[in-house]
């Protein structure tokens, strides 16, 4: 479902490059909108999960203190560093040393440390596009190249961590039950 909800979205949003008609790409663009919207709605129930599962091995955030900093912009940037790679290495540090954890996958931790700072940066060039009004979308020019290959990074690091993130959740949950 995590998947899906992102794949629709960027589906839509290809085929609004094919359409001419201007009615049609914006109704698919704004359905790409919506789409993306849950997306992040579901990242975020993600990390609010990870964390609340997270208190019984003694974590110092709880889900909602985790993501509450989540919703400031540029901030949230930093705030991920305590978030995304601090759950990285508590669990990491659980499944090491917690007896009932000992058939559980350690994540890895170094793309949790990675992906705050390329979400930093990916905002820094959204900054830069928004306050020079020129937004990429020319792939033979060298800076909107630039500014898609740092997206697709973090876009391919969210996948990658929030992928293992959701597998903690489900060996956790299992275990609950």
């Amino acid at each position: 479902l995590f998947f899906l909800t992102l794949l629709v979205p960027i589906g839509l949003i290809f085929l609004c490059q094919k359409l001419v008609s201007n009615n049609t790409r914006d109704f698919l663009m704004s359905l790409a909108g919506i789409g993306l919207a849950v997306w992040v709605v579901l990242a975020i129930i993600y990390l609010h999960r990870a964390w609340e599962m997270m208190q019984m091995f003694g974590a110092h955030l709880t889900g909602s203190k985790a993501i509450r900093f989540l919703f400031l912009p540029i901030f949230n940037s930093l705030w991920c560093f305590v978030v995304v790679y601090g759950w990285a290495k508590l669990w990491n540090q659980n499944v090491r040393n917690h007896p009932g954890l000992q058939t559980a996958s350690a994540v890895w931790s170094p793309l949790f440390f990675i992906f705050p700072i390329m979400l930093l940066i990916s905002q820094g060039f959204l900054v830069m596009h928004f306050l020079t009004q020129e937004w990429p979308v020319d792939l033979r020019n060298q800076k909107h190249l630039i500014s898609f290959s740092v997206w697709g990074v973090t876009l391919a690091l969210t996948l990658i961590c929030w992928c293992q993130i959701g597998l903690s959740i489900n060996f956790l949950a299992r275990k609950k039950t």
